[in-house]
């Protein structure tokens, strides 16, 4: 399913796409490489796999909405109590 995504959305229209897309399935998919589903990938390891990827700091506007959405999450998950089953 995530080949299929990568080569329909982020390598759509590249000639290079499936081979691309292959490589990332590849190494994000490899638990030798990455250990564990939750392992943090740098910004310079996802562009090294063929990522396109844009820093959020490249956009003041988009830092502030997801910056604005992460602290509601967090405040909301620390202050909610567990159910009580």
């Amino acid at each position: 399913m995530v080949l299929e995504w990568l080569i329909s959305g982020m390598f759509d229209g590249d000639p290079e796409g499936e081979a691309k897309a292959n490589k990332v399935v590849e190494e994000l998919g490899s638990h030798a490489l990455t250990k564990s589903h939750d392992r943090h990938i740098s910004m310079k390891r996802a562009r090294e796999i063929g990522l396109k990827v844009s820093a959020l700091e490249d956009n003041d506007d988009l830092q502030e909405a997801v910056l604005t959405v992460h602290h509601a999450c967090i405040q909301t998950l620390s202050e909610t109590r567990p159910s009580s089953l």
